[in-house]
């Protein structure tokens, strides 16, 4: 997932998209980093899906929800997470369906308005 190079003795940590230099060192959590400029430019339908192929086939972080409040949680995820960076799969068991992550932020953040949406 991370990207990190030598670069002369030092390690580069680097864009996955682009490859241009974010951060200097070895230490760096495992997940994907884009910069800033590959963050601002929109992809493409086909980046899109090749993205978020990419990162189901790795890790992600993933949540189960309740059929009734599908709508809601689509426009959740539309509002509070990029295109590339959340999956959502239909009718993965009986009245349920399937949220899935690639940032563990985004992640946290659902579930804990999912959890409120659904205590309250």
């Amino acid at each position: 997932m991370k990207i990190v190079k030598f670069n002369n003795g030092t390690g580069a940590l680097l864009c996955n998209d682009c490859g241009v230099i974010i951060d200097y060192g070895f230490n760096h959590e495992d997940k994907i980093y884009l910069c800033n400029e590959c963050l601002g430019t929109p992809m493409t339908p086909q980046e899109i899906v090749d993205h978020k192929n990419k990162w189901k086939m790795a890790n992600y972080f993933e949540s189960h929800t309740h059929t009734d409040l599908r709508s809601e949680v689509t426009q959740w995820c539309k509002d509070h997470c990029f295109k590339w960076r959340y999956d959502i799969k239909r009718f993965t068991d009986i009245y349920g369906d399937t949220v899935r992550f690639e940032l563990e932020e985004d992640f946290t953040a659902f579930n804990d308005w999912y959890k409120e949406r659904i205590n309250g």
